[in-house]
């Protein structure tokens, strides 16, 4: 087997085994496969040359999947892990994470799905390698050793991006959107946070640390979708009034989720976390206070969660939804955001969406030829 190519898959259902190890031989890649944590144990112990990546199921018979990573975070220390599981609960991401996993992929899993979640692990870890080789030899030992060093060291960004990334995947799977909406919502933030600083107002405050913060944070929005059930979640046509006070209650839990995920987390990582519970509870208020859950106004709104509502609105009417097949064009939507100017939007954001317009237009237009239809696509496990 290539050692720059090697796999290992942990998983106790065999028809799901298969197919992750033919979707990993689909791709290029060499997987071992084990089917308990003792067999896990007996290959990474024999083998000479470590694998990239570790595939393994949080749920194995009576043995949890973290049992493994914790093991061999010391003893396999170039070994990166990424969890599956088919258990939708908000904090299994948070613990994840904290326990050093890299990745985190919700059944039932897709090939494209997979094919992006070790490209981006691959990625990260070839960074932290590299990042370990230009210290010195005592520290990139240590660092080998535990992720809280890893953090500790100066790479931050890794443990915020991932926990961001796994979190964010929670309303993802849920939702009927893809992954591309995540990554729209983020690039909108961070549009209008730049045009923002054309306003002498905003110059201090919007500066290069917050805007990467709120670029980072900004996919965070919605992760309370995790907790909505799917009838209403998923329903085509309008929500009912006791529907709709329902789907509501995404801004509180995602705010609360991400409050749990505080315990432990260092300062500096803390400000990223407190930023996405501010867009988390405050991206459907509106400027002149009708908006929810807390009916706030104005200046009262955070300035991430106004940034953050005029970015969701654009996005959710640019693109086909579940309930609303049609996507209104850009000419249609510029003339609504100028009409709620001062109602719904905070008016000098709606003037920063003016001066980056065309870098909306270009984002949105970018995502529309991007779009790849996955309905053919073979579900990797269902369970």
């Amino acid at each position: 087997m290539s050692a720059d190519r090697l796999m290992l898959v942990v998983e106790d259902d065999r028809l799901v085994q298969d197919v992750v190890v033919g979707a990993l031989t689909a791709l290029g890649f060499s997987a071992m496969r084990a089917s308990s944590l003792n067999e896990a144990r007996v290959i990474l112990r024999s083998i000479e040359q470590a694998p990239q990546v570790a595939l393994v199921d949080i749920h194995l018979g009576g043995d949890s999947g973290f049992q493994l990573l914790d093991e061999f975070r010391i003893l396999s220390p170039d070994t990166e892990f990424v969890i599956m599981t088919g258990d939708l609960s908000p904090l299994l991401p948070v613990e994840a994470m904290r326990r050093g996993a890299a990745g985190y992929l919700l059944k039932p899993i897709t090939i494209e799905t997979l094919r992006h979640e070790i490209a981006r692990v691959l990625t990260m870890r070839q960074a932290l390698l590299s990042d370990r080789d230009s210290h010195s030899q005592v520290q990139a030992d240590l660092e080998l050793r535990t992720r809280q060093l890893l953090v500790e060291s100066g790479t931050r960004h890794t443990f915020e991006r991932n926990l961001i990334h796994c979190l964010c995947r929670l309303a993802e799977y849920r939702d009927n959107e893809t992954g591309a909406h995540l990554h729209r919502m983020a690039e909108y933030c961070r549009l209008l946070a730049m045009g923002l600083r054309g306003n002498k107002n905003y110059r201090e405050v919007l500066n290069p640390r917050y805007v990467g913060r709120l670029h980072t944070a900004a996919p965070l929005h919605d992760i309370g979708k995790a907790a909505i059930p799917d009838a209403v979640l998923n329903k085509p046509g309008k929500l009912t009034d006791e529907e709709m006070t329902v789907m509501k209650t995404h801004t509180v839990v995602g705010s609360e989720i991400l409050r749990e995920a505080l315990a432990g987390v260092e300062e500096e990582n803390a400000a990223l976390i407190h930023m996405g519970m501010e867009i988390c509870a405050t991206h459907h208020e509106k400027w002149d206070g009708s908006g929810y859950p807390k009916g706030l106004a104005e200046a009262q709104i955070p300035l991430s969660g106004r940034i953050a509502a005029l970015a969701d609105f654009y996005d959710a009417l640019s693109m086909p939804r579940v309930y609303r097949p049609r996507a209104t064009p850009h000419a249609e939507l510029r003339t609504m955001i100028l009409g709620l100017s001062g109602r719904h939007f905070d008016p000098e954001v709606v003037e920063s969406f003016l001066a980056v317009e065309d870098e909306f237009l270009s984002t949105r237009s970018k995502a529309s030829s991007d779009l790849v239809d996955l309905s053919g696509t073979g579900d990797l496990s269902a369970t």
